[in-house]
């Protein structure tokens, strides 16, 4: 008996704002590899399925999952009754109704949150953390199944952002192994300029709105542009060192780091490299430069002076170290 071979798991992770996304979109041209729509929320965030996998974190962060799962809105039953409906078909609400999830989409999250509840139960039973485990990697095989539509011409599945840099990796090689973790990096200057660009430098406050975390923040940091800019600093710092063990404790074989300037400036070779660690044959790279082309990213390198101010760059100088360490002058390994 001929055993189908698994799928290996692409895992990207990314330092805030590093570029991650980039990477999803180079890897969106290979013909063969799958691709789970958005961030792997369901196994990462606080209560979901990674906490639910150890002992002690299950007991400070109860199950999440079906509240996660909750039936959607009222207002959203009624967008879907209003897609299928003939009576509202070639009006000029057809383009409104039709700007949501496409029908494959809705199916195919219907069929992952029937798998994730399935799961749930197993990892809320008396069932041995071996059974858990082995649930988990199962769930993750099958998640891939749906976005790949069961086709076996995909050869990889991509995960992107699907652990956070404080994941026990241990949890993380048995539910996803055979897997490739790919984690990214950027200049801190043109990454805290895109914080900023993009308007995320006070998202973690929870603004407009008030909210726990938001209060602690403010009373650590303060309300001003300086103490979340600090706030973004220590935060990168902290992933800058997760970074670094977890390549030891993972190895070379399956994790890569990678920066995003090599990305843009020297794409061949870099893309080269990534290939050859995944295990990926240039002759897949079917559509080159639809989704990620270095020469319109090339405006995202050097971008800083535009957005961040002179005092500013002072508080970046240890990760900037730390960076050019790595990547030593311009960025490039």
């Amino acid at each position: 008996m001929i055993l189908k071979e698994p799928r290996i798991n692409i895992l990207i992770c990314g330092v805030s704002r590093s570029g991650s996304q980039s990477l999803v979109d180079l890897f969106g041209e290979y013909n063969n590899i799958g691709i789970y729509p958005g961030e792997f929320d369901d196994f990462r965030a606080p209560g979901m399925v990674a906490d639910q996998l150890e002992e002690k974190l299950r007991q400070d962060w109860p199950s999440l999952i079906q509240k996660s799962l909750q039936i959607p809105s009222r207002k959203s039953r009624i967008l879907q009754r209003l897609y299928f409906n003939p009576h509202f078909q070639k009006t000029k609400l057809e383009r409104f109704v039709k700007s949501f999830e496409p029908l494959n989409r809705r199916i195919n999250s219907s069929i992952k949150r029937q798998r994730l509840m399935n799961l749930d139960r197993v990892l809320q039973s008396g069932a041995s953390q071996e059974e858990k485990l082995r649930a988990t990697k199962d769930w993750v095989q099958a998640v891939g199944d749906i976005y790949c539509n069961g086709d076996r011409k995909y050869r990889y599945f991509l995960f992107d952002q699907p652990l956070t840099l404080s994941t026990n990796i241990d949890v993380v090689k048995k539910v996803f192994e055979p897997f490739k973790m790919i984690c990214s990096l950027r200049d801190p200057k043109d990454q805290m300029a895109n914080v900023i660009k993009d308007k995320y430098l006070f998202l973690p406050y929870g603004a407009p709105r008030m909210n726990w975390g938001g209060d602690f923040l403010q009373a650590q940091y303060g309300r001003t542009r300086k103490g979340a800019f600090k706030m973004w600093v220590n935060d990168i710092n902290i992933k800058y060192k997760r970074t670094d063990a977890l390549e030891k404790q993972l190895g070379s074989d399956r994790f890569k780091v990678i920066n995003f300037e090599s990305l843009v400036k020297d794409y061949d070779r870099t893309v080269a490299g990534l290939e050859s660690f995944v295990g990926l044959k240039p002759e897949n790279h079917t559509n080159q430069k639809k989704y990620f082309n270095p020469q319109v990213s090339i405006k995202n390198v050097g971008y800083h002076a535009q957005y961040l101010k002179p005092e500013e760059y002072e508080l970046l100088k240890d990760l900037e170290r730390m960076y050019y360490e790595r990547f030593p002058i311009d960025g490039s390994k």
